[in-house]
């Protein structure tokens, strides 16, 4: 397996929609919005920590692992605010703070981040399906830039668009490696 920890956040975040939606039908909506936001703020920091097992550039390690890392604490703190209704101060530093503009554009970092996998790493089938999955989340994400810029609200499903290249990234950390084979020179024998 290329990645536990991706392969887990992952699963993370998949998993918390269904149990969101149990959560939703046994306590109501507020017990929903705390299982998304523990959901994938746990998997936002397991993807974190797996993004070095993909051997990139540096810069785009840490870049991925800086945002994908305060997006996830951002989640957590909202799940921790959902669990606190009547902390005022802590509900507007969690929504209205953090949770605006930044926690969109950590998550764009977090998209270009897998982009940057599907380029560097990503073979075969895997590759086809993460270019479809990633050319449909960057289109929405683009919808939902331009339907903010104009003033409207984007359709809240377009947030689900996302879960596919989830998908996409629990597939590519589920791919065994190969190992390498070094090829030896015969001794005396110079190129």
């Amino acid at each position: 397996m290329r990645s536990k920890l991706g392969f887990f956040g992952a699963i993370a975040f998949l998993a918390s929609v269904p149990l969101a939606l149990l959560a939703q039908n046994i306590f109501g909506g507020i017990a929903a919005e705390t299982v998304i936001h523990f959901g994938c703020g746990t998997g936002f920091v397991l993807c974190a920590m797996a993004m070095f097992d993909f051997k990139l550039p540096n810069w785009m390690t840490w870049m991925g692992f800086i945002s994908t890392s305060a997006v996830g604490i951002i989640f957590l703190i909202q799940g921790v605010s959902n669990l606190m209704p009547d902390n005022v101060g802590l509900f507007y530093f969690a929504f209205q703070t953090l949770g605006q503009g930044l926690e969109g554009w950590l998550i764009d970092l977090f998209m270009l981040w897998f982009i940057a996998v599907l380029f560097v790493h990503s073979q075969g089938w895997t590759k086809i399906f993460g270019f479809v999955v990633m050319s449909i989340v960057v289109a929405a994400e683009i919808y939902r830039i331009i339907r903010i810029s104009s003033g409207g609200n984007p359709p809240g499903a377009l947030k689900l668009l996302s879960l596919l290249a989830i998908v996409w990234f629990l597939l590519e950390s589920a791919k065994r490696i190969r190992p390498q084979v070094q090829v030896s020179k015969p001794l005396g024998i110079h190129p």
